[in-house]
Parts: structure tokens; C-alpha cells; sequence
């Protein structure tokens, strides 16, 4: 399925793993930094956040992500300073789809966003196409587990 690009929030940028602290910090304002969304190679310009709302509505997020913060950090935290990556205020979401590649990794300030998105991810949470991704999901570790594999 190819996906239209729609328009960008008046306050959505564009950062990358090695910039995104220093935008952030950089930040007048609530601002929305998209580091990836949308299944894209290298140096395609990631999905809108508009996109990303499209896919919640359609597809049904990994359930495997909620072992890593179920989509949503207050304040990330460096895994190798165990110090904040961002300024306070800033949270992260991040994940991906069950059955449909569509990877996104947010950063934010805007608290508006924040609601917006974490209610979009909670509902995707909420519906049968999610009840039936865990299912699935729950299937497929069980099957690896019975075969000796430690980390299903």
C-alpha cells in the first residue's frame, strides 16, 4: 500500500538521532520532531504525523512494544548515560505495526499532541484488530517457546 504524504503540522520538523537532542533544546515553543515514520530507506523524508494517525485507524500496533514502554516515555532516558535525552517536558513515542510495516519514532513537547497521539494509540489498544494482534502475538511465542527458544 503506498501511502500519500499529507501536509505537515505547522510545528512538525524533521531531526535525526544525531540532531535530535540539539533541536529539542532548540525548541521555542511546542514543537513535534519526527525522527522515523512510515516504512522508508535511507534519506526518504519520513510520514507525516497525519499518516501516522491514518495507520492507528487501519492497522493494528505490535504488541511487543508494550514490553519497551507500550509506545509512550516521559523524559528518555540515554541507555548509555542513563542520563535525559531530552529537556523536561519531552516525551517519545515509538513502535510499530503488527501486520503492516509503518515504524514511527516521535519526539515531543506539545502537550495537545501528546493527548492527541496517546489517545489514538490507547483506542488502537482498545479494538479487536489489537485484541487479536496479542493473540497472535501470544501464539507465536508459545510456538517458540515449546521449541527451546529463550527469548520468545
Amino acid at each position: 500500500m503506498s501511502t500519500v504524504q499529507t501536509s505537515r503540522r505547522s510545528n512538525e520538523r524533521i531531526t535525526t538521532g544525531g540532531t535530535y537532542p540539539d533541536d529539542a533544546k532548540a525548541a521555542s515553543g511546542p514543537t513535534i520532531l519526527v525522527m522515523d515514520n512510515g516504512s522508508k530507506w535511507a534519506g526518504q523524508e519520513p510520514d507525516s504525523v497525519e499518516q501516522l494517525f491514518e495507520m492507528l485507524g487501519k492497522y493494528a500496533l505490535d504488541p511487543m512494544f508494550e514490553n519497551y514502554g507500550n509506545f509512550y516515555h516521559e523524559t528518555p532516558i540515554s541507555a548509555v548515560t542513563d542520563e535525559p535525552l531530552m529537556p523536561t517536558g519531552w516525551v517519545s513515542f515509538w513502535g510499530n505495526f503488527q501486520s503492516y510495516s509503518h515504524l514511527f519514532h516521535i519526539l515531543t513537547n506539545d502537550a495537545d499532541f501528546i493527548a492527541e497521539l496517546l489517545s489514538a494509540i490507547r483506542a488502537n489498544q482498545s479494538s479487536e484488530m489489537y485484541a487479536e494482534a496479542k493473540r497472535i502475538a501470544a501464539a507465536r511465542s508459545k510456538f517458540w517457546k515449546d521449541r527451546g527458544h529463550k527469548s520468545a
